[in-house]
């Protein structure tokens, strides 16, 4: 099984804790995460200057100095990227900074398609997401950000 699977595999398993549905691996947005990962990969940092990335799309980026494997690349950055739930306030649902936007765009319902790539260059690794439609929408946190905490029943 391939990095981009793993990942996919990944962000499934997560998504599932929090009542979003499966995404579906898109090979045009595997194509601009590569192309992004290679991007920063050559730039030594992620900094959300793609220039093959839109607006359309969501993105989450992982950058890191050092030579590892593409799977353990992959499962930095799906880690660093499901560890920011805990700085979400699920009580308020809205996005309250930027140390919470890759966890959310990774479980948000809406999005169904995704992509993923992996490059390194000089001693440095990044990973990259491309998530569509894009999440993070002003105003739809509350019917596309899950807790994933099991429903409370009341009986009478």
């Amino acid at each position: 099984m391939g990095y981009q699977q793993k990942a996919l595999d990944d962000v499934n398993t997560n998504r599932a804790k929090h009542s979003a549905p499966a995404m579906k691996m898109d090979a045009s947005l595997n194509t601009v995460a590569l192309q992004c990962a290679e991007f920063y990969a050559q730039k030594g940092k992620v900094d959300r200057t793609c220039p093959y990335h839109n607006s359309t799309t969501g993105e989450n980026l992982f950058g890191i100095k050092g030579k590892f494997s593409e799977d353990v690349i992959t499962k930095l950055a799906t880690t660093a990227w499901m560890a920011e739930a805990k700085n979400y306030d699920f009580l308020k649902p809205n996005f309250l900074s930027s140390s919470t936007k890759q966890f959310t765009q990774l479980i948000w319902k809406e999005s169904d398609k995704m992509g993923f790539g992996v490059a390194q260059k000089n001693g440095y690794a990044t990973a990259v997401s491309a998530f569509s439609p894009a999440g993070n929408v002003a105003g739809k946190f509350l019917e596309n950000v899950f807790s994933g905490s099991p429903k409370l029943s009341v009986k009478f």
